[in-house]
């Protein structure tokens, strides 16, 4: 890859003495197309001038820079040429013809021009420097770094020259010499790139907390650094600090999603740090693009064996194993998880009798394992039995006390058997273990509406209703908790939106009839009342809505008539009309 440089700027402003008048004049009209940067136009004028006079040196000198500003490289190379043999030993002049060879493409020409011009300034820093980077492109790191050592003597100390040294050093894995020279560059000017390579010398001198420092320094500075978010993802990754290396990998998805690698690395965190619920997405979209990859698959299976998913468990298991990937068919097949799987296919199947007992068998087998005891729990729950429900899953998070689900389904237990308070708690521990999905948040907010905590309830639901939009329950009950608030037209809007999920919710036109009356627009609320006992004959409390409305109204033949209904539909409706 050629290194491309640019060439000292130089003006000119005045004419030239000394030449035939020809030459004067179209060396003039060259400069006023040169400041005006016409340089086509320029470049002819000057040529006129060099013709007319072939010892004019300025318009030699300025045909060189028209054609470079053209990117005609050759042509300057050739001007610049003419003026080395009419002042030969110009520094500067030597430096840009070396530019104009580099950018040509003539590499050799470059190096032979810029050793001229050292010739002629040894403490030439520029020249150094592009001479080292020549060097290094081409391969040759010894050459390149005795012109950087020789520049870092010469040059400012601004921390550029010891970045580049720094990187030589390192290309030749001198990593010690590579700190230091690193360090400097950092101390004179902290950059993202100083940083960065500063990270990666740290790393192969096993320095892996010095690495993620700078790493953090390199992106306070530049937080899209997407090489910075990886490898300060690794290392924790490797270091088993899982839920940190899922912070950093979770950027770096964010800036490239549609890398499976990074999607990889992040499933596989948050698998390691035990949140399957947020490694599954990251994971298929792996094998979206490549379905053969049998290490993730292997991975998706485990994934959903923690959250009881039998059937996505032996799907990925299998194909695992088909891929040959080691260890799946181990795993598969060992004694423990064999019992366990048997115990969720009863499960799966309805026979609640038969997973209890495999479940069981299961824990007797590793009494220490969370997951069986949980599922153990999740079949007791479902044949009735919630007190030893209860009790196995308090067996559960004696053994893992972040178990989200267990934490989840004992606090729907509490919930059903009127204990709010506990409930609450348990749904919010199963929201901290960061494995808690809509109806988590949902029940949580059931807890606090019962409660009358009617602003946590909203929160919840709000919660529920980001992670799981389509839910037509969450939004109605979010709009009757906005309706306890007084916030009617808030309501309003959840019940349509409810309804546009499905028109048949016969609750949330019950809900949308509340909000108007509240608002007091009664015939907007008398007609969607009428609405819903056209849709639910046998629904009592859309006849009380209608009783309701029409006492709103003063129409007490039809608040009669309509009470009497949905008296005679639901004997526990009492006289009272709504609140």
């Amino acid at each position: 890859m050629r290194i491309v440089f640019s060439l000292l700027f130089i003006v000119y402003t005045c004419i030239a003495w000394g030449q035939t008048r020809e030459a004067k004049i179209a060396y003039n009209k060259g400069l006023e197309h040169y400041n005006m940067k016409n340089y086509d136009f320029a470049a002819v004028h000057f040529s006129e001038a060099v013709s007319e006079s072939p010892d004019f040196v300025a318009a030699h000198r300025l045909t060189a820079i028209c054609y470079e500003r053209k990117g005609n490289y050759g042509k300057a190379a050739e001007s610049y040429e003419r003026v080395a043999q009419l002042e030969p030993g110009d520094e500067k002049l030597l430096y840009n013809m070396a530019l104009a060879y580099n950018n040509n493409g003539n590499t050799a020409k470059a190096i032979e021009h810029l050793e001229g011009a050292l010739r002629v300034n040894p403490n030439y820093t520029k020249a150094k420097l592009v001479l080292s980077g020549l060097h290094a492109t081409a391969g040759n790191d010894s050459e390149a770094q005795k012109h950087l050592e020789s520049a870092s003597k010469s040059g400012p100390k601004d921390g550029r020259i010891e970045y580049r040294l720094a990187r030589s050093l390192y290309k030749q894995e001198k990593y010690e010499e590579a700190r230091v020279k690193a360090e400097e560059s950092v101390t004179c000017k902290s950059t993202a790139d100083a940083n960065y390579l500063l990270a990666l010398i740290y790393e192969k001198t096993n320095s892996e907390q010095q690495a993620l420092a700078a790493y953090d320094k390199v992106l306070f500075l530049d937080k899209n650094h997407l090489d910075a978010l990886l490898n300060a993802g690794i290392i924790h990754y490797n270091a088993g600090t899982f839920s940190q290396a899922a912070s950093y990998f979770d950027r770096a998805v964010a800036l490239k999603p549609e890398d499976a690698e990074l999607q990889r690395y992040l499933g596989r965190s948050y698998l390691s740090a035990n949140k399957s619920s947020l490694a599954i997405p990251h994971l298929e979209k792996v094998i979206q693009n490549d379905y053969q990859d049998g290490e993730t698959h292997f991975f998706l299976a485990k994934a959903y064996e923690t959250q009881g998913n039998e059937a996505k468990m032996r799907k990925h298991y299998d194909i695992a194993i088909a891929q040959n990937y080691e260890g799946a068919q181990k795993a598969l097949n060992s004694k423990k998880t064999k019992i366990y799987n048997e115990g969720v296919l009863a499960m799966d199947a309805g026979n609640s009798k038969e997973a209890i007992a495999s479940f069981e068998k299961a824990v007797r087998e590793d009494p220490k394992n969370a997951k069986y005891h949980y599922n153990l729990a999740v079949a007791l729950f479902k044949s009735g039995d919630n007190q030893k429900a209860e009790a196995t899953l308090k067996k559960t998070l004696a053994l893992d006390k972040n178990h989200g689900r267990a934490h989840g389904l004992l606090a729907d237990i509490y919930a059903e058997t009127g204990r709010e308070t506990a409930a609450a708690i348990h749904y919010e521990k199963a929201i901290g273990s960061g494995d808690a999905g809509g109806h988590v948040y949902y029940n949580l907010g059931n807890s606090y509406y019962n409660k009358e905590q009617y602003n946590q309830a909203a929160k919840n639901y709000e919660k529920a209703i980001e992670m799981e939009p389509d839910n037509p329950d969450y939004s109605y009950n979010l709009g009757m908790t906005y309706i306890q608030f007084g916030r009617f037209n808030a309501a309003i809007k959840q019940f349509e939106k409810t309804l546009e999920m499905d028109s048949s919710h016969r609750e949330s036109y019950y809900g949308l009839g509340l909000a108007y009356r509240d608002l007091e627009d009664y015939m907007k609320a008398l007609k969607i009342g009428q609405q819903l006992v056209e849709l639910d004959p046998d629904y009592a409390y859309g006849y009380l809505l209608l009783a309701d409305i029409y006492s709103k109204l003063d129409d007490s033949y039809n608040q009669d008539k309509y009470l009497r209904i949905a008296k005679k539909m639901d004997p526990s409706i009492n006289n009272k009309l709504l609140k």
